[in-house]
């Protein structure tokens, strides 16, 4: 009995302390509310995103001025050696028979390297698996702005979600308050009783602000993929609840070669095997052909010179590039397969991550939610009647949010693996309705 007595007067000081806003609220008979906003809100779809991003993405752009830059390299790859124009006089002046340039000689020649060992083809080479390298790049932060912003158009969505759910709950809770208000006015229920309905009702007003404000914040990371620092949008529309069946895996990993990360690889490996043979081409020295006309001042009389000259590669043969360019293509190839092995498993670990958030929806939507609204009702219900206890009722609310909150969490993980799937496998983002079309697995 001492035992009964000591925790009732415990847990009536903790609520004296927390819910003392609660009982002034109670005592001059304010409620706590959640005003309704006057202002229209300006709704954002998933198309509307995905446009604005489109057009005004700083990542997109660049990616494609990167694109562009590559492509000049190419351009420039192209281009052969420019000839050599030279003038060369001889006894202009001097003493005896040269003096006043009596025998002058006057040479103007022209000059051309001509690249020796493939280094021309091998330079265009490099280039241009460097270009489509660049190509597959810019076409992979399309695809990554693309579906981030499907991933946090989703998040903030299921936000949305949250802060509704937050305020339901507050109503719900507040119902709560005035059942325990009522009761403790009946004598049916000891004063602190309607004291702690209130400052329960106060920690889910909190919860709804916290809510408000992490939807607040994922609009803002939304709009920052467009650049958009000031928020144009109040409110989101979407069918989050729209889903379907996630593809089989063999499906999704029959066609693994063709997927953006996969090209890539192979572009970096052939782009390291065309740059070991460019090392081993300029091991080779160029040939420079001259040709070029010669005046004799004496007899008035010209010639004409010709000529090649090589260097002697006894020194630099450039082995130390062309020994590092073998061993970085070895190295890209064992890259490559690491990349291959990473890009399967993180396919796989979507898949199952999807798979598993399916399975969860089906149960929420057949079962839990129901459940959880039916149990939250019949225990407002009973404790308004008295053939239920407080804490029981309260348990129930409690519960009901849980189940609504792991449901809207387990909406944004779909979704979010849903969108990085498509980013793994290059397949295009289409909206058709508002929302994402039916799900594809071809």
């Amino acid at each position: 009995m001492c035992r009964v007595l000591l925790s009732s007067f415990v847990l009536l000081a903790y609520v004296v302390i927390v819910g003392s806003a609660s009982a002034s609220a109670l005592a001059t008979g304010d409620e706590v509310r959640i005003e309704p906003g006057n202002k229209v809100p300006v709704l954002l779809t998933l198309p509307d995103a995905l446009s604005r991003v489109t057009e005004k993405s700083p990542r997109l752009k660049s990616a494609d001025l990167g694109v562009q830059a590559v492509e000049a390299e190419v351009t420039q790859a192209w281009v052969i050696p420019n000839p050599e124009l030279s003038y060369d006089t001889e006894n202009y002046d001097g003493s005896g028979p040269y003096a006043g340039g009596a025998l002058r000689e006057d040479t103007i020649s022209l000059s051309q390297r001509i690249e020796i060992g493939g280094k021309w083809g091998d330079r265009i080479k490099v280039a241009e698996t460097n270009a489509s390298a660049a190509r597959i790049d810019g076409e992979l932060v399309m695809q990554g702005v693309t579906t981030e912003t499907v991933s946090l158009f989703a998040t903030a969505l299921a936000n949305q979600l949250r802060m509704q759910t937050a305020k339901e709950i507050f109503g719900l809770t507040k119902n709560l308050a005035e059942a325990a208000k009522a009761r403790v006015e009946a004598g049916k229920e000891p004063p602190y009783f309607a004291m702690n309905a209130n400052a329960t009702l106060y920690s889910a007003k909190a919860d709804y602000e916290r809510a408000k404000n992490e939807f607040i914040l994922s609009r803002r990371r939304l709009a920052a993929l467009w650049g958009e620092s000031k928020l144009s949008f109040d409110r989101l529309s979407g069918n989050l609840e729209s889903i379907g069946r996630p593809p089989a895996q063999e499906k999704v990993m029959a066609s693994l070669g063709s997927y953006p990360l996969a090209r890539k690889n192979a572009l970096i490996l052939k782009h390291a095997e065309a740059e070991s043979e460019l090392q081993n081409g300029l091991r080779w020295p160029d040939l420079t052909l001259t040709v070029g006309e010669r005046k004799l001042q004496e007899s008035d009389e010209r010639s004409y010179v010709a000529g090649v000259s090589v260097v002697m590669p006894l020194f630099d043969r450039n082995q130390g590039a062309s020994r590092s360019a073998e061993i970085r293509y070895r190295q890209a190839e064992e890259e490559s397969r690491i990349a291959e092995l990473n890009l399967r498993l993180e396919i796989e670990n979507n898949l199952s991550g999807l798979w598993t958030s399916y399975h969860e929806l089906g149960y929420y939507r057949h079962a839990g939610l129901a459940a959880g609204q039916e149990a939250m009702k019949a225990a407002t219900e009973g404790y308004r009647e008295g053939k239920l206890t407080y804490v029981e009722a309260l348990d129930a609310r409690r519960a009901l949010a849980e189940v609504q909150n792991r449901y809207i969490d387990t909406l944004e993980r779909y979704h979010t693996s849903r969108a990085r799937l498509y980013e793994l496998t290059g397949q295009a983002v289409e909206v058709a309705g508002g929302w994402l079309t039916e799900w594809s697995d071809k």
